[in-house]
This record gives structure tokens, C-alpha cells and sequence, in this order.
């Protein structure tokens, strides 16, 4: 059965760029999160050494998701097949089996 996505487009987007995944031994827990970089001025060796004296930087978690051993290989299978250059990502579309 085809599977439609329409209320993709009206979902709102959330940056991530910090992934944590865990498991309790049957499902599996993906975490998405943002890390904006932390203010700082001065020059730049003033910048390297605020940043050092931090102890972490707080990530905002944005999704967290359970997903089953088997749909995590077929997450997997999808982002291998994911171009990662600068073309787009049009031509991965997944309209389930058959």
C-alpha cells in the first residue's frame, strides 16, 4: 500500500545537528538536538579562551523517537542511499513497498 506524506509540508522544521541513540535491548531511542554555538566576543584568542573555559553546552533536544530493530535498518538503508552532495534529495523519495 502506497503511503502518503501530505502533512509533512505542513509539519514545522527544527534544526538538529547533535544525534544520541540508545537501547534497552529490543527498541531503539533516536534523540535529535540542536547546538547553537555560544556567544562570544573579543579577539580571537579572547573567543578560544571563553570557549575553553566551558564545562558543556547545553543541546536542546527537538524530536526523540523509539523505532524498532527492524525499521532502524530500513532508517539506515534510506540515509545510505542518501545523496550527499549538493543535488537535493528528490529522487529518494520512498513510497513504501511495492
Amino acid at each position: 500500500m502506497r503511503l502518503r506524506w501530505d502533512q509533512a509540508t505542513e509539519t514545522g522544521l527544527m534544526p538538529a545537528n547533535q544525534f544520541l541513540i540508545q537501547s534497552d535491548g529490543h527498541d531503539f531511542y533516536l534523540t535529535a538536538g540542536y547546538v547553537a554555538p555560544p556567544p562570544v566576543i573579543g579577539t580571537p584568542e579572547e573567543q578560544a579562551a571563553e570557549l575553553g573555559e566551558l564545562d558543556a553546552i547545553q543541546v536542546s533536544v527537538v524530536a526523540r523517537l523509539m523505532i524498532s530493530r527492524s525499521r532502524l535498518r530500513e532508517l539506515r538503508e534510506l540515509l545510505n542511499r542518501a545523496p550527499l552532495d549538493d543535488h537535493g534529495m528528490g529522487d529518494i523519495i520512498d513510497d513504501g513497498p511495492g
